[in-house]
């Protein structure tokens, strides 16, 4: 939220869905985020 450009993409009201996955590396111990944000269905 503190950058711009992430900031006005986040708060987009043509957003419906989103989808997000985490995933954890036992050897390193790093989590890996993503988030995938969709439009309404044509």
């Amino acid at each position: 939220m503190y950058s711009t450009g992430h900031r006005q993409n986040l708060l987009k009201p043509d957003y419906k869905r989103f989808g997000y996955g985490i995933v954890v590396d036992p050897m390193r111990g790093r989590a890996y985020a993503v988030q995938n944000f969709a439009g309404a269905e044509q």
